[in-house]
């Protein structure tokens, strides 16, 4: 575990530093079959870093992917965020792992964030936040 920390920080100072220069998320033509499943090797490994950075921004980049394949299953990395929204170490993680993982339980609730830009992983979790707050809010004015 150790021996992932300072790759991955060395990783993030990079697209830190290069963000303005590029877009946050990659676009959907971006993913091939062997980019996702390198993706979820490193995105579960990176949510069980003790960097908060590193576990936002990986749930981030998990969350727009599973806009981008809302029938794709990713069961390891389901599982995880199922924990870090229970368990995690901040009570910012354990919020944006709750968003994420609502993306996970009923993706077709936020079919209209899958073709929206976002210019960071702040306006992910707004968008985020924003339809899962009008779902249950017009869920409980139907009562």
């Amino acid at each position: 575990m150790k021996q992932y920390i300072i790759p991955i920080a060395i990783l993030t100072l990079v697209l830190l530093s290069t963000s303005y220069a590029q877009k946050y998320f990659p676009s959907y033509e971006s993913y091939t079959t062997k980019k996702v499943e390198l993706a979820v090797k490193h995105y579960a490994h990176s949510l069980e870093s003790e960097n908060e950075g590193i576990v936002t921004s990986a749930l981030a980049q998990i969350g727009r992917m599973k806009l981008y394949f809302p029938d794709r299953h990713f069961a390891e990395l389901e599982k995880k965020i199922a924990e870090l929204s229970i368990d995690g170490q901040t009570s910012n993680i354990r919020y944006r792992a709750f968003l994420v993982s609502n993306v996970f339980n009923n993706p077709v609730t936020f079919t209209a964030e899958t073709d929206s830009m976002y210019e960071d992983s702040e306006a992910l979790f707004t968008a985020l936040a924003n339809r899962l707050n009008s779902s249950l809010l017009g869920s409980n004015s139907t009562r």
